[in-house]
């Protein structure tokens, strides 16, 4: 009888059992679908986005905008919607373009660049980084990886070494003339650099420099002693004023508030302790810390409490290393002109490390998040489940345990290069600079779909006034196309792009499937388009290129717009890549007849916009 009843108990549980399983099972069944669709929507609304950012910075660049205004489309009537409703793949409506007109920055003289002479010479910065980098050699162990590409100045041999479960996501480049068979030693009995690397092996062009940038002098300010955190009443401890102090300690779970006000306030500091406390920032304007001795942070302390990275830049002096321990956060960038820096536990940095020290290590479960490790003498290593998202220059790069690298280039437009701004090494004569805010409303369709999206841009307007001879501009052409991917699998004519995160070929668009899409700039295409999707516009004039000719099309300024307009599978959606292409100053190989730039013609007093810089780009 006791038995009988313990195998219905057992029954019971497992019916139990079964119908959770069941009911889990179906409802994730009928969640997944919907997650699905809300990305395919959010992927469309960004490609919109994308589209009404470049018809609106087009509309700044012909004139037709020129002060601060909100354009709205009006659905009734269809007004302007015929502008946008015939682009494939790009159904929807563009509700609202808003643009917000700076104050002008206004120079007298000729337009023309001329050099402020200083004293303590040339100002070096940080040149354009598109990559992980090391100059010598590089080591992944465990199952570290590294997503995006990768290169080394490097041509020893076995310099660059894998272990058998550790990964480059990406292309990789050894240094010039070498034979990468030598130079990558991928573990295991008859593996090959193939086996760890999923991109294209090649060699560098030339070899790199990286050169440090400069390191200024801290400036002279009023002493004002030091500065702590005892036990107050108040509780408030507000540092107003630009000045130098011996130390300032943050401790007791207290919060240091610097008043930053509208502009950059200076401090400099001997030593710089954050220990179990806080430093926050009041205002809308920026803070530097001149770090003479040294600096720590440690405890789950953190430095810029608001955690916008582009408020807070530190030039560390000291001889000692320094340590982020524990839980703390630094929001913000440092340069730390001699000595090392540890990362380790659960600590993190958002913003740049720059450093002229000989290590940089990140190790625990510590997150960096970048737009630079910049660090061309040091020795950097990765270990535990450490983990970096931007990009990097070392001496010697060292993966180990699960530590990974993404290449993330978004911090680019948001985070500034730590720079003092009073300082200016050129001036531009005779010309006015505006910054422009544009902001783009979207909808899912033109039928008023609640589903709304916002993209923005920041722009830099520079306008020069005109003599009546066009002097001082240089004549330039102006493309723009919506081409058709020929998907040829010919290696010789096969489809690629050169952007700031890699390159995007027909491997990844078959990998990645026809709801891939890629918004954004590029420096390089190399395609054969389709008949009916061929025809760029250059200056106005429509030129037809050959569909039986491969084209690189090269530019300083393109932007692009990359996406597949059919969907389904790789044999369906292989024939409907479309890329739209804008640029300035567009080289076209072989050439498919361009036309000669026109002379300006103006009229004496005129103003006109020369240039259009991109600040920001979110769409």
């Amino acid at each position: 009888m006791g038995k009988a009843i313990l195998i219905m108990i057992m029954l019971l549980a497992v019916i139990v059992v079964i119908a959770t399983v069941t009911l889990s099972v179906e409802r994730k069944a009928d969640v997944i679908p919907e997650k699905i669709a809300e990305k395919e929507v959010r992927s469309d609304l960004m490609n919109l986005g994308a589209y009404a950012l470049k018809w609106a910075i087009k509309q700044v660049r012909n004139e037709d905008i020129t002060e601060s205004n909100s354009s709205i489309f009006d659905d009734e009537s269809g007004s302007y919607h015929y502008a946008f409703f015939d682009v494939p793949a790009l159904d929807g409506s563009i509700d609202m373009i808003t643009y917000e007109f700076g104050d002008p920055v206004t120079t007298e003289g000729g337009g023309e660049e001329e050099e402020v002479e200083e004293e303590e010479g040339e100002t070096v910065t940080i040149p354009a980084l598109d990559m992980i980098f090391a100059n010598g050699a590089i080591t992944l162990t465990g199952s570290a990886s590294i997503d995006g590409t990768t290169g080394t100045n490097s041509t020893v041999t076995n310099s660059v070494n894998f272990a058998w479960s550790t990964l480059v996501d990406g292309d990789f480049y050894v240094g010039p003339g070498a034979d990468y068979n030598d130079v990558i030693n991928s573990a295991g009995y008859g593996r090959t650099p193939e086996d760890n690397i999923t991109g294209t092996i090649s060699n560098l062009a030339a070899t790199r420099t990286y050169p440090l940038p400069t390191y200024p002098d801290f400036p002279e300010l009023t002493d004002r002693g030091s500065f702590s955190t005892p036990w107050t009443s108040s509780g408030i401890y507000l540092i107003a004023d630009d000045g130098y102090y011996s130390s300032i300690s943050a401790t007791g779970g207290r919060t240091i508030t610097i008043d930053v006000g509208s502009g950059t306030r200076k401090i400099v500091v001997g030593t710089l302790s954050v220990g179990q406390g806080f430093i926050e920032l009041q205002g809308t304007g920026n803070l530097i810390f001149y770090v003479e001795n040294s600096f720590s942070l440690t405890g789950s302390s953190v430095i810029n409490t608001g955690s916008d990275a582009s408020k807070v830049h530190m030039y560390y002096s000291g001889a000692a290393d320094v340590n982020l321990s524990g839980a703390t956060h630094y929001y913000g960038s440092i340069y730390l002109e001699n000595a090392g820096m540890y990362i380790t536990g659960s600590g993190g940095i958002t913003g740049h490390i720059i450093s002229g020290g000989s290590t940089v290590s990140i190790s625990g479960a510590a997150n960096v998040y970048i737009r630079a490790i910049y660090a061309p003498n040091a020795d950097v290593s990765i270990t535990g489940s450490g983990s970096i998202s931007g990009l990097l220059v070392a001496n010697t790069l060292s993966l180990s345990g699960s530590a990974s690298i993404s290449v993330d280039t978004d911090f680019i437009d948001t985070i500034p290069d730590i720079e003092d701004t009073e300082e200016e090494t050129t001036v531009v004569t005779g010309a006015s600079t505006v910054q422009v805010d544009i902001t783009a409303l979207v909808s899912e369709d033109e039928y008023g779909n609640e589903n709304d999206h916002t993209s923005f841009a920041t722009i830099l307007v520079s306008y020069l006034s005109g003599d009546g001879e066009g002097e001082g501009e240089t004549p330039t052409l102006s493309m723009e196309a919506d081409l058709n991917i020929n998907p040829t699998n010919n290696s010789s004519n096969s489809f690629s792009m050169q952007t700031p995160s890699g390159q995007i070929d027909l491997n990844t668009l078959s990998t990645n499937g026809s709801s891939y899409t890629y918004s954004g700039p590029a420096s390089e295409i190399r395609m054969r388009g389709k008949t009916g999707g061929n025809t760029i516009t250059v200056n106005e004039t429509n030129i037809s290129l050959s569909t039986n000719t491969t084209y690189t099309f090269s530019s300083d300024d393109m932007a692009v717009n990359l996406r597949n307009t059919h969907g389904g599978n790789w044999n369906q959606s292989k024939g409907h890549w479309w890329i739209e292409v804008t640029c300035t100053g567009p080289s076209i190989s072989p050439d498919p007849g361009l036309p000669e730039p026109e002379e300006p013609e103006e009229e004496a007093g005129e103003i006109s916009v020369d240039d259009i810089q991109i600040l920001r780009w979110q769409p």
